[in-house]
């Protein structure tokens, strides 16, 4: 987790990376308090990319392992696919699924929960796929120990 600070001194920003293990794959969540949203995107790296090319249309079903079962919050995701140092990277940036979404605080109430849920979650399988550009369905899991203890004193960030 890192965390940054505004020109007086209080946090403004933080942004934390869990990592699958074995693998270059990461799930990161930051907020700002320039942004009413949080970002959460997963990260691969080396042999772990799944494309060349951005997209921006990659279905998400995912699960969050729990002690009492919840409702999942919708998401989408769209991925940047970056060359640089001779390798490829991708950043799959996974948000909201807004179509049936009509207001601003039905949106905040929505990240707020998807928030609680990683809170109280153990861990996280996501499902990426895509007919569109021909991607098998790509599964990812991992670990949201210790999410709640690093999240909790930067919550109002995110909202």
């Amino acid at each position: 987790m890192t965390t940054y600070e505004d020109a007086l001194g209080n946090i403004s920003e933080f942004e934390m990376f869990t990592k699958q293990p074995d693998k270059e794959v990461y799930l990161g969540l930051s907020c700002t308090d320039m942004s009413p949203f949080p970002t959460l995107k997963i990260v691969l790296l080396g042999d772990n990319i799944i494309s060349t090319l951005s997209k921006n249309y990659i279905e998400v079903n995912y699960k969050i392992t729990t002690k009492t079962p919840t409702n999942i919050v919708p998401l989408v995701a769209s991925l940047k696919s970056t060359y640089k140092n001779k390798s490829f990277s991708n950043e799959i940036r996974l948000e909201l699924d807004r179509a049936k979404i009509k207001n601003m605080s039905e949106i905040q109430n929505l990240y707020s929960k998807l928030l609680n849920d990683l809170k109280q979650g153990s861990a996280i399988i996501i499902n990426l796929s895509s007919q569109e550009f021909d991607l098998d369905k790509q599964q990812y899991k991992l670990s949201l120990e210790g999410f709640k203890q690093l999240l909790t004193p930067y919550e109002a960030i995110c909202r």
